[in-house]
C-alpha cells in the first residue's frame, strides 16, 4: 500500500473516506482475481484442447 500513498492521499483529499478508499481496493482485488481466474480457466482449456 506505500506504493500508492499519493492516490490514497489524493482521494482522501477530495473527500473520501477510509472507507470509501478501503471499497476501491477490494473491488480492485476482486476484479483482478476474476480476471485472473478467467484467464488461467481459458488457458488451461486451451491447453488441453491442444
Amino acid at each position: 500500500m506505500l506504493e500508492r500513498k499519493r492516490e490514497i492521499g489524493l482521494l482522501r483529499a477530495l473527500g473520501g473516506t477510509r472507507r470509501h478508499v478501503a471499497g476501491q481496493f477490494v473491488a480492485e482485488s476482486m476484479a483482478l482475481c476474476c480476471l485472473g481466474g478467467i484467464a488461467g480457466a481459458l488457458m488451461g482449456a486451451l491447453g488441453t484442447a491442444g
